[in-house]
This record gives C-alpha cells, sequence and structure tokens, in this order.
C-alpha cells in the first residue's frame, strides 16, 4: 500500500500489491517553488498466499499549474517508473497523474510482464478445459503455457476524489483521510485471443483479454505515533467483456474485497505496510461443483456470492 504526504510525515512508499493500495490525504504533495522531487524506493512484500515480490520504484514530481489558494498551491504532476520481480513473473510500470486540485486527480498507467512456471506456481499459462478420449470437455481444467510465452500488457484510466478533514481543522488528532479511486482497466494477453481463460502470476486463471472496471475505496486514520496509519479499505471489480455464457459461471457479478490496512515507521526511510483481506467468492450449484473447468459451473442464482478469507500480507519499504 502506499501511504504518502501526510502534513507532519515525509512522504514514502509502502507497496503490499503490484502497486498494493494507495492512501492519500488533501495535502499530499505541496510545492511552492520550482524543485522537481525525486527519490526511489525499494520493497519487499510477502503474503500467506506464498506470494512474494521485490519492487524498486522511481518517483518524480513537477510543479504545475500552481495557484494561491488552498485547493491549488499543491498542483503537479507526478511519474512514476516501476520494476517488480516475482518467483514467477516480471513486471513494469509507468504511471502518470495529474493532481488540477488538492482533492482531485486524474492518472493514466501502462504496465506489461510476463512470466515462466515453478514446480509450484504458474507465471502465464492458457486455461482450458480437460478432454475425454473423444474430445469432449469432461469437467477437468488443464493449464498450458511455457516461460515468456506472451506479454501481459495494459493500460488503467482513472480519477480520485481524496479528502483530510485536518485540512479543515488542523492538529495532531483530525487527520480523518478518505480516498476513492474508480478506473477502467484494459489487460490482454498478447498470445490469447477474446474467447480465451489464462492465468498470470498464478491466480485463479479466469482471466480474459478486455476491459475491467476498478474502485477503490479508503477510509483511514493518521496518529501521530509510529503506528502511523489505520484503514479501512474497500475494493471493486467488474468485468466488462462481452463472453456468451458469462452470466452462467458468475463473470457478470462485481467481486467485492474488504481490507482492514496499517503502517508502521521504523524511521522516515523504512516503513511497515500490513494488510489482512477478505472477499467474495461465486457461490455454485450442488450440481455443477464438482467441475474444475470454470465456464462449466452454475452459479446459484438465489445465492451467489459468500465470503472468504483471502490473505494477510505484509510489505517492507525503504526509501533511498
Amino acid at each position: 500500500m502506499k501511504f504518502s504526504g501526510f502534513p507532519q510525515v515525509k512522504k514514502r512508499l509502502c507497496d503490499v500489491k503490484i502497486y498494493f493500495l494507495i492512501l492519500f490525504c488533501i495535502s499530499t504533495y505541496v510545492f511552492a517553488d520550482e524543485r522537481v522531487l525525486d527519490q526511489v524506493s525499494l520493497s519487499f512484500r510477502l503474503t500467506t498466499r506464498a506470494e512474494t515480490q521485490i519492487r524498486v520504484a522511481g518517483e518524480f514530481i513537477f510543479p504545475f499549474l500552481v495557484g494561491d489558494s488552498a485547493l491549488t498551491e499543491g498542483n503537479n504532476i507526478r511519474f512514476v517508473l516501476s520494476a517488480d520481480v516475482s518467483p514467477v513473473s516480471v513486471n513494469g510500470m509507468l504511471e502518470t497523474v495529474w493532481k488540477p486540485l488538492a482533492v482531485f486527480e486524474i492518472s493514466a498507467v501502462s504496465f506489461a510482464g510476463s512470466g515462466w512456471d515453478i514446480p509450484l506456481a504458474s507465471g502465464v499459462s492458457f486455461n482450458k478445459p480437460g478432454l475425454d478420449r473423444l474430445g469432449k470437455p469432461d469437467g477437468s481444467a488443464r493449464f498450458e503455457g511455457s516461460p515468456f510465452m506472451g506479454m501481459v500488457w495494459g493500460t488503467q484510466l482513472g480519477a480520485a476524489v481524496q479528502f483530510d478533514l485536518g485540512a479543515l481543522y488542523p492538529g495532531k488528532w483530525t487527520h480523518v483521510v478518505f480516498r476513492s479511486f474508480n478506473s477502467l482497466r484494459y489487460r490482454a494477453l498478447t498470445c490469447a485471443d477474446k474467447n480465451d481463460s489464462w492465468q498470470y502470476e498464478h491466480d485463479i486463471g479466469e482471466e480474459r483479454n478486455g476491459w475491467t472496471y476498478l474502485a477503490t475505496h479508503v477510509l483511514g486514520y493518521q496518529m501521530p505515533f509510529k503506528l502511523n496509519v489505520i484503514a479501512l479499505v474497500f475494493e471493486q471489480e467488474k468485468r466488462l467483456y462481452d463472453t456468451p455464457g458469462k452470466e452462467v459461471w458468475g463473470d457478470s457479478y462485481s467481486r467485492f474485497t474488504l481490507g482492514l490496512a496499517g503502517e508502521y515507521l521504523f524511521s522516515d526511510k523504512l516503513a511497515l505496510g500490513v494488510l489482512a483481506q477478505i472477499r467474495t467468492k461465486k457461490n455454485y450449484t450442488d450440481s455443477s461443483t464438482q467441475y474444475d473447468w470454470y465456464q462449466m459451473r452454475e452459479v446459484d442464482r438465489d445465492d451467489p456470492r459468500d465470503f472468504e478469507f483471502y490473505r494477510l500480507a505484509a510489505s517492507l519499504t525503504w526509501i533511498f
């Protein structure tokens, strides 16, 4: 998760996902002169789902259309160039964020990566239905892939509204922060077509080329302690691609994730981010749970979702 720019705390980065989650407040970056801020961060993250990742990121902030009012004095454009490596993948990302007002941001992200297999996990592969001797689907799933068989690439466009109560009521104990980020993401595997299902970084293997709506809502509280931030994080993911039958196996339903996050500051240069999450899962009819191939399962229309424990995650970040 990225925690940054609270009024009395220097900017820092704490990554628990590829970009973990993002927590901002209204006075994230304030520059009144012509300086360009640059920094490099190195993060290591680990989760209970055996996800391990090392990430390095460079960040550059340029004052842009700076005004004299409280809403415009911190206007800037921010560029973040990052690369990460896991036991099964390597990725690169460029993020551009324009802040025309203290309470509003517009962002554009481009990313690309690929992967390979290890005995315990798959980096990139197709998820295909298993076939019987007659060549008909038998309900099983088979994952087929090879090292760097294709590139997973995409772009994401979004906007955020953010606010810090401490901007209206200054003080050590008044920093209740809120951020709502909504975006559209296109992601695709270069060797797949729109009818192929694929797996990346050992996920459940239900990815498809196309658009996805994503939303992240954060409500947090900043404290003048080493335990700097605690926050509730709510995420929504809605697949927008048009696949015949997706309403049967459940791709027409939104997926939700609820998390509790925190950040502990060892120093201005070293921070630990932690995250605990639960998420929705699909409830299938009793007659279809026997199938491993997800497109042969049928969602229970009367009770399509249930919650399950997702993961615990931790990220240690060092600012150069």
